[in-house]
């Protein structure tokens, strides 16, 4: 079946991955999600239609809204930066390829944030890999917390 509106290959990588690589950077030091770049540094650009772009969009916002605790709308940002291609003017995008930015402010306002308030889903960063919160650490981070005198925010505690 071939649907002319099914999500694109990068936008349903995008999908599936931002979750947790979004709550990652919001438990580390913030930084710069990109998708289309190749970790040797070579700009590969994902082909994107404008519903391949306008579904990532709501993706980000819908998983945005679903952090526990929340973060402000202004912690999480991102834009989509065409690649042009040889003969391409410096405005236009003719290959329809682009590099997803996605930037995670630096937010540690809280202990730990979760993928969503039902869930003890968390993720840390290290280096440019993504881990699962081991709930240890996340319970000697929450005990640190207190022990400044900060109240602890959760949706579902």
């Amino acid at each position: 079946k071939n649907n002319k509106d099914a999500p694109c290959f990068a936008a349903r990588q995008i999908k599936e991955k931002i979750a947790k690589y979004i709550v990652a950077f919001l438990n580390t030091f913030g930084g710069a999600i990109l998708f289309g770049v190749e970790d040797d540094g070579r700009v590969t650009g994902c082909e994107l239609k404008e519903s391949d772009r306008t579904a990532i969009t709501k993706c980000i916002d819908v998983v945005v809204q679903a952090i526990d605790p929340q973060v402000d709308a202004g912690t999480v940002r991102h834009r989509f930066a065409p690649i042009s291609s040889a003969g391409d003017d410096e405005y236009s995008c003719g290959n329809g390829k682009y590099v997803v930015v996605i930037m995670v402010l630096q937010f540690r306002q809280q202990p730990a944030y979760y993928t969503s308030a039902n869930t003890l889903e968390s993720f840390m960063r290290r280096a440019e890999s993504v881990y699962q919160l081991d709930q240890s650490l996340v319970v000697q981070r929450e005990d640190e917390f207190r022990a400044r005198g900060r109240t602890l925010h959760r949706t579902w505690r």
